[in-house]
């Protein structure tokens, strides 16, 4: 992959960057999360496990751009002889980020129950978690109205995550952001982890956030955990996973997909491209017939 990939003339080459800054390899002191710093600010490299990866995360921060949804924006990279993603930190000088592992480890700590955090990682442990850390410090009302903006935001990502299948925002990859004058979830960064109920047949779905799941012995199939979290979720919610599957159709995954190659200059590998496209298709499929059923069961008229 790497060979064919360095090929490429449309990355940015670090390795001329940092020689002719005369830093070795050794002295660029890439940290254990990526950071570098790049251009006197910070970046973060991003390791490439494979190509279907690599192209997932492309396309998906295209999708993110149909929805206008901020996120991290991603670079094709060459460091010496691997190729990274690379991207800018949108972290702002003197604003704090909690990551979600924070927010719901605080209230497992308050709750004095020995609960696995990833199982906390669903919409109402979120929501109860919150509401005990902004209540604490703003008081009820005022934090009322922060968790109440906040979970709209987190479940935009939640229904962006179900309709590309990604299982992987675990609690550590959705941050608040807290500002002088305001308080958000951060731009979302990794989906590279995209459709891949389909991508990776050993996948669990662990990470499959606002889904709770009744039974961990037994990690329900991804169909089944997309009905649940249809069934268990209020309306706007669910309003706002159909406009997200609307939205996110098949012909714009496909603009999306032809927009990487374009942009980067590519050409995704045939098998490559059949297999995501294929995936999308069906995973879209199931969506719509998970909604229809749902608009069936609840007489609803659209």
């Amino acid at each position: 992959m790497e060979n064919n990939f360095l090929n490429n003339k449309n990355y940015i080459d670090l390795t001329s960057y940092f020689k002719n800054k005369n830093l070795s390899k050794e002295e660029v002191n890439i940290g254990f999360d990526g950071r570098i710093i790049y251009n006197n600010e910070e970046y973060y490299l991003k390791d490439i496990k494979n190509l279907i990866t690599m192209y997932c995360e492309l396309i998906a921060q295209n999708l993110l751009d149909v929805l206008g949804i901020p996120h991290v924006k991603y670079y094709l990279a060459k460091f010496y002889d691997k190729a990274y993603l690379l991207s800018k930190s949108f972290k702002k000088k003197g604003n704090n980020y909690i990551s979600g592992y924070k927010i719901l480890d605080d209230y497992k700590t308050f709750l004095q129950k020995k609960y696995d955090i990833n199982d906390m990682n669903n919409l109402e442990m979120i929501w109860n978690a919150l509401s005990y850390r902004y209540n604490n410090i703003y008081g009820k009302e005022k934090g009322n109205i922060i968790v109440a903006k906040l979970m709209a935001e987190l479940t935009t990502i939640f229904s962006f995550d179900v309709v590309i299948d990604n299982e992987d925002r675990h609690q550590s990859n959705w941050l608040i952001e807290e500002g002088k004058d305001h308080i958000s979830l951060s731009k979302v960064f990794d989906n590279e982890y995209m459709l891949n109920s389909y991508l990776d047949k050993d996948s669990l779905n662990s990470f499959a956030l606002g889904i709770y799941y009744e039974d961990t012995s037994q990690f329900l199939n991804y169909s089944q955990m997309i009905k649940n979290y249809v069934r268990d979720s209020a309306t706007e919610f669910i309003d706002k996973l159909r406009y997200i599957y609307n939205k996110l159709d098949y012909n714009t995954f496909l603009e999306c997909l032809l927009k990487v190659e374009k942009e980067y200059s590519l050409e995704i590998e045939p098998e490559i491209k059949t297999l995501l496209l294929t995936s999308y298709q069906k995973h879209h499929k199931l969506i719509g017939q998970i909604l229809k059923d749902y608009q069936i069961s609840h007489n609803i008229l659209h």
